[in-house]
């Protein structure tokens, strides 16, 4: 028996999603629920769990939701309470998003390496990271745009605790390091 482990499926073809879900309760997995794609995935993980998911988009992209996803499902997200589109983030309005949450999903580089400052499991939409410290080190995990990846990347990180005391980035004092060693070469 699998006991207390939890599993959500994403499958477009219903027969084989029920089918995977017969067996894997078979098998004692507790089956959360099944979804056709990852927006819908997102939308009812957040619905079922309340955690609140914040998506800055801009507004062309926002847009382009209600043309790309069905009426039912975008209908669902516009009423998820805990499902948030906001337009973009300034610079330091981001820095507070990243700053008050439990985990960062993101394509950005720079935000990469913000979530590891701010001791924030990251799951990059992403094939590859200029990063690649933080993806050996744990705190990072790539998983393109594989919506089972994500959701696996997503339970994994609820599931286990981070150390983020390592010092992959120095202490933060290299400019006082550079500042000594000109000195010490002036001086001679």
């Amino acid at each position: 028996m699998q006991e207390n482990i939890n599993i959500y499926i994403v499958e477009d073809e219903s027969i084989v999603a029920k089918d995977i879900q017969n067996s894997l309760k078979k098998l004692g997995y507790n089956v959360l629920g099944i979804s056709n794609n990852g927006e819908d995935a997102l939308n009812k993980i957040s619905e079922e769990k309340k955690i609140k998911i914040v998506l800055p988009l801009h507004p062309r992209t926002a847009k382009l939701l209600e043309t790309n996803l069905t009426p039912d499902l975008y209908n669902k997200v516009q009423n998820n309470s805990n499902f948030v589109i906001i337009p973009p983030a300034s610079f330091l309005e981001m820095i507070a998003l990243e700053k008050n949450s439990k985990m960062i999903i993101t394509d950005s580089g720079g935000v990469q390496k913000e979530a590891f400052f701010f001791s924030k499991p990251c799951i990059t939409l992403r094939d590859e990271t200029e990063w690649v410290e933080l993806i050996h080190n744990g705190y990072n995990v790539l998983v393109g745009a594989n919506t089972e990846k994500m959701i696996e990347s997503y339970k994994n990180f609820q599931n286990q605790k981070l150390d983020f005391s390592i010092d992959l980035y120095g202490k933060g004092k290299s400019c006082s390091v550079i500042a000594e060693s000109i000195i010490a070469l002036i001086k001679k």
